[in-house]
């Protein structure tokens, strides 16, 4: 036996009367609201029951949240054409050593990953589950660091340990005896 499909109903006048109704009550009960009245005081003026009064408070909060967040979208995307633009005009200067240019890319750029949510993370090393590094644990973790320091200055000058630097490891950490 075939089913019968169910056909969706063209809007009449009176469902669009009636969408026209709901939406003037939920921006009467809005402004009702703001102006302090409780949500069983909105639903005796409206005429409706407290559900219905706080349902049509959440659909119209709802869709304001809605269309909000879709304007600062909007806006943030014109903010980060702006910024490309302003960059592309930079590249110029910067290449014929204008520093202001450069201190202007800089600022362009640090505004550029605000708005794309990539802002600097703060690296906080911890110990075992996320407790305080513990002393002797923070000195290895320094010597570590020294070494890595010395490495990279002994490289660079192309010195090392001849140049009668000490060994890192040969250091004591912050704290502990000598």
């Amino acid at each position: 036996m075939a089913t019968a499909k169910k056909r969706k109903r063209p809007k009449t006048k009176r469902a669009s009367a009636e969408t026209t109704a709901r939406v003037l009550r939920q921006k009467l009960a809005i402004e009702l609201k703001l102006q302090g009245y409780s949500i069983r005081e909105i639903a005796e003026k409206l005429g409706v029951t407290k559900s219905q009064a706080h349902r049509d408070l959440q659909d119209i909060l709802a869709h304001t949240k809605e269309e909000a967040l879709e304007l600062a979208e909007q806006a943030r995307k014109v903010a980060l054409e702006q910024i490309d633009v302003a960059i592309k005009g930079l590249f110029k200067r910067i290449k014929k050593g204008d520093t202001s240019a450069v201190f202007a890319f800089t600022r362009l750029d640090e505004r550029r990953a605000k708005l794309l949510h990539l802002e600097k993370t703060k690296i906080e090393h911890t110990g075992p589950a996320g407790a305080p590094l513990a002393a002797d644990e923070r000195g290895a973790l320094i010597a570590e660091l020294r070494a890595i320091a010395s490495r990279s200055a002994g490289a660079a000058t192309g010195s090392g340990a001849a140049s009668g630097n000490r060994p890192p490891e040969a250091e004591a950490a912050p704290g502990t005896a000598t």
